[in-house]
């Protein structure tokens, strides 16, 4: 075959039902901060409130030859004046060292550039609306296992995925016939019945982008991946050698010059913004569902004072008087 002037260009996409936005609020607290962060932060506070326990050991040895608290008491208070620092707030017991009184003075900048950032994330993620992707590529979808993908059966996306040597497209075509032995709808050659399973959740399907853009005009709970892939284009196919394949291409080169494709496809082709008001980022008053994860966070309080304090009891009427216990 020849073919004309093409006339449209295109490419495939995945496209994909959102999750619930519901389901992962809990987490309002703690996203802000990525996982690696929250770590790090941990391992500071410990390990800078025992460099500031040896400091002040150190300080109060210097000054006396006898010491009134223990280590275990000096760690106590330096870990909770510096969790308290964190926090804004500070303890009562201000640090008697002069080595003690530099290191905090350097751990409270610490604590004003993280409090901001996080203070910053944490109120733009409560008071804007806005969508956060389960994965933005092919990478993503190829590594993750909550969602499952597919394609039309005998496509050239079979064919793409088969033998293309790039490595996420390689655990596509692996996924799919891994998903193949006990969903055979994931190669099912009907575009509705793949968009049933869209719908349904937890599903990619991949395919061109004008074929599911009228879908997803139609559903708002739907979204496209970041990355485009396997560009094409459409134009008119003709016998090989056909005499009539450069007037027809001369007459698509004049139409697509004249602009009255695109005056066409604005008349012709489904809106794709009727969803724009609905998912575009936006000021709103926040829920009780938005900061219900400060109310598990009172609780969890709640339950380790009561717990620690049901320890106290336990060791007043179970340890010897002649025994010390430092709390």
């Amino acid at each position: 075959m020849d073919f004309t002037f093409p006339f449209y260009y295109d490419h495939a996409v995945g496209i994909y039902k959102l999750p619930d936005p519901n389901g992962t609020k809990w987490l309002k607290l703690i996203r802000p901060f990525k996982g690696t962060v929250l770590v790090c932060l941990a391992i500071s506070l410990v390990a800078v409130a025992a460099l500031l326990c040896v400091m002040e050991m150190v300080g109060s040895s210097l000054k006396s030859n006898s010491t009134t608290s223990t280590g275990n008491k000096y760690f106590q208070e330096s870990l909770w004046y510096l969790y308290g620092a964190m926090l804004s707030h500070g303890g009562s017991e201000q640090p008697k060292s002069e080595s003690g009184r530099i290191l905090v003075g350097f751990w409270w900048l610490f604590c004003i550039v993280i409090a901001a950032s996080y203070s910053g994330t944490l109120i733009a993620s409560l008071t804007v609306n806005k969508e956060i992707l389960p994965f933005d590529n092919i990478a993503d979808i190829a590594s993750q296992t909550e969602y499952s993908w597919g394609t039309v059966g005998g496509s050239s996306y079979v064919t793409y995925f088969e033998n293309d040597p790039s490595e996420s497209n390689r655990k596509i075509w692996q996924g799919i016939q891994g998903f193949q032995g006990y969903d055979n709808d994931v190669l099912s050659q009907s575009a509705d019945v793949h968009m049933k399973k869209v719908l349904e959740g937890s599903y990619v399907f991949f395919n061109d982008n004008e074929a599911l853009t009228p879908w997803k005009s139609q559903h708002c709970d739907l979204a496209f991946t970041k990355e485009t892939f396997l560009p094409f284009t459409y134009a008119l196919g003709l016998p090989k050698e056909s005499p009539y394949a450069d007037i027809f291409s001369n007459v698509m080169l004049k139409i697509d010059q004249s602009g009255l494709f695109i005056n066409w496809r604005r008349k012709w082709w489904p809106q794709e913004n009727l969803c724009l008001e609905e998912g575009k980022a936006s000021a709103r008053a926040i829920a009780l569902m938005d900061i219900q994860s400060a109310f598990y966070l009172i609780a969890i309080g709640i339950f380790l004072a009561v717990l620690a304090l049901g320890i106290e009891k336990l060791a007043k009427y179970y340890v010897p008087k002649n025994a010390k216990l430092n709390v």
